[in-house]
């Protein structure tokens, strides 16, 4: 799989984003002006339509956004109100935001302008930063911070304070950094970063354990050679099943911020902070190897049609355990020969026939399922490889040591 560095879409109507690194991909766009090649940034009105229009595909990790649009640059768009400060850049974002899929790999955006206190009062402002803050969940992970106090899209309480809305998101626009693309670019990364490990720590992200592993004990021994190889290391991420991706993402692009450019061998001053970081990661990803894995599911699987998840701690262990469970009951009956497994006959085996919410409980939390019958299909007529990873490795050791079959007759999902 062909490795991958950051990806960044600038909206931006007089120029492009000057970022200084060579770590972050800038996403080319057609200009939406019927001439060849390809720009670097959206910059008017209507290659906005154009972009649309033609069905473009444009996917993107960081979203920067310039907020206002303004003549001689912006050439075509109707003006607004009576000046020249507007809030066109946030409408611009809100259709390219709402596109990417939330279920998909982590994204963060940045909004940068000249001078934010002239729209933060803005209504069309107001209500385009909320809809684009509650898209991102802008503040979920952690990584906003407004006068040293933590900011979160839904601090101003829906249900108990409604008409402190208006004045919430004011304040975080009138707070947005003033300048240019390079006054964000780093604070984007470093909440990239942080929301990925927020996704991992949430389940809808799983980075290959043997990756975070080797890269944390190369970090911890600190050699020079153990540095150039850390430079070189990627990392490989996936999601959900029922939003099955994968890319490898290379690990100094993951650290643009403190390294801003390419290098032969990871700094000697950066390496507490990639350990950190890898440590933080590590405790919420998945470490035991897939034979350990198995002999949890083995154990539980005793056919005594009692609640066999039960007991089972902490809430993350019960979730994986349940949901491999669900693999390996499916497993046993193929290496049978059985068909038309039903549901039914699961949730009665592991002890849920009255009740199966447990069981679907699990399934949603690793894969993303809300339904075991559509889970069990797409079990039965996936081509492709299962996710996660760690299903995929438990299935396969399942079928080799615990149903004594050979890989090369098993299921396509476990192939």
């Amino acid at each position: 799989m062909k490795t991958s560095l950051l990806q960044l879409f600038a909206i931006n109507d007089q120029e492009d984003p000057d970022i200084g690194s060579d770590l972050l991909d800038i996403v080319e766009v057609p200009d939406g002006e019927a001439k060849p090649g390809k720009m670097k940034r959206m910059k008017h009105w209507l290659q906005h339509v154009h972009l649309l229009g033609s069905q473009a595909r444009i996917t993107f990790d960081l979203l920067f956004i310039d907020i206002r649009f303004m003549r001689p640059y912006e050439a075509y768009a109707p003006k607004y109100g009576m000046g020249e400060d507007n809030p066109m850049g946030l409408l611009h974002a809100l259709t390219f935001a709402a596109r990417q899929d939330p279920s998909r790999e982590p994204l963060v955006w940045g909004y940068h302008s000249a001078e934010p206190l002239k729209v933060c009062n803005d209504p069309v402002a107001i209500i385009a930063f909320s809809l684009l803050a509650a898209l991102e969940q802008r503040g979920a992970a952690g990584d906003i911070v407004i006068d040293d106090t933590p900011w979160k899209w839904d601090d101003f309480g829906i249900n108990k304070y409604p008409k402190r809305a208006i004045e919430h998101f004011s304040t975080a626009i009138a707070h947005l950094p003033q300048g240019d693309a390079e006054v964000i670019w780093k604070d984007m990364v470093f909440r990239y970063r942080n929301k990925l490990a927020h996704y991992v720590k949430k389940g809808l992200a799983f980075i290959e354990y043997d990756d975070l592993e080797g890269a944390y004990q190369l970090a911890c021994e600190n050699t020079e050679a153990a540095r150039k190889r850390l430079a070189k290391l990627t990392l490989e991420i996936s999601g959900k099943s029922e939003h099955s991706w994968r890319r490898v993402l290379q690990l100094q692009s993951l650290f643009a911020d403190q390294l801003e450019y390419r290098q032969e061998s990871w700094p000697e001053d950066k390496i507490e902070v990639l350990k950190e970081y890898l440590m933080v990661v590590r405790a919420s990803s998945i470490s035991d190897p897939p034979e350990v894995w198995a002999e949890k599911v083995a154990a539980i699987m005793t056919g005594t049609e009692t609640a066999v998840l039960n007991g089972i701690r902490p809430k993350g262990n019960k979730n994986r355990i349940g949901a491999m469970a669900i693999v390996c009951w499916w497993l046993k009956q193929k290496s049978h020969h059985k068909s038309n497994i039903m549901a039914s006959q699961l949730l009665r085996f592991l002890g849920y026939e009255e009740n199966g919410r447990p069981v679907m409980n699990c399934l949603y939390a690793v894969t993303g399922y809300k339904s075991l019958e559509k889970f069990l299909e797409h079990l039965e007529t996936t081509e492709t490889p299962l996710q996660p990873s760690l299903l995929y490795d438990v299935g396969r050791y399942w079928w080799e040591n615990k149903c004594n079959a050979q890989i090369a007759h098993a299921p396509k999902c476990i192939q």
